[in-house]
């Protein structure tokens, strides 16, 4: 997968999926959040 011209683009998240045990709705619904506050 990871040399493969169509799939390599996807390669990281299958990695998490395997490694994690998440579920691939579970995966697609995670946000990320940045906290931007001055005087951290």
């Amino acid at each position: 997968m990871k040399d493969d011209y169509t799939y390599h683009k996807y390669y990281d998240e299958v990695v998490v999926l395997l490694e994690t045990g998440l579920r691939t709705s579970e995966l697609c619904g995670l946000t990320l959040t940045l906290n931007m506050k001055k005087g951290y």
